[in-house]
């Protein structure tokens, strides 16, 4: 690893993202882990959370302060420990013109560090097109016992 000047993060922000397609804008969120690192004695939970900004398809937006509503965790992230967190994209300023249909990528950031980046599709649900599968909802992944090849890989 290169050395820098610059001061380490005082944290990681990393997005969850295990849902990938949502049916409408306001409807997008995400969980996010908060990583203290221990570089700093106390970091304040609520200033870090509520001062995010959310970067939607490379724009950084500022998260509106009408939605800035009471904290009921922790007041300080733990040294060298992580807590879960979820992030609401309705929380944040983004045009209606930048939450059409389509892929986009999402991430979040702040003036110590930058989350990873993920990608969200805004789609119509199934149900507006019957026959096709409703990926606005969460998919199993756990093979089927039954199946002998799934099985088989058990082993």
């Amino acid at each position: 690893m290169a050395h820098t000047n610059e001061s380490p993060p005082p944290y990681e922000i990393v997005l969850i993202g295990e849902k990938v397609v949502f049916d409408k804008a306001e409807k997008i969120s995400t969980e996010i882990t908060l990583r203290d690192l221990g570089v700093r004695k106390e970091i304040s939970a609520p200033g870090t959370y509520f001062g995010f900004m959310v970067v939607w398809d490379g724009k950084a937006y500022k998260r509106n302060p009408i939605s800035r509503g009471p904290w009921n965790g922790a007041q300080h992230l733990f040294p060298k420990a992580a807590v879960r967190l979820e992030i609401l994209l309705k929380d944040f300023p983004v045009p209606a013109e930048a939450l059409i249909e389509g892929r986009h990528s999402m991430a979040l950031k702040d003036a110590f560090a930058e989350s990873n980046t993920i990608t969200v599709f805004i789609e119509k649900s199934s149900d507006e097109h019957p026959g096709l599968p409703d990926r606005t909802k969460p998919q199993s992944v756990i093979p089927n016992p039954s199946n002998t090849a799934a099985r088989n890989r058990l082993k």
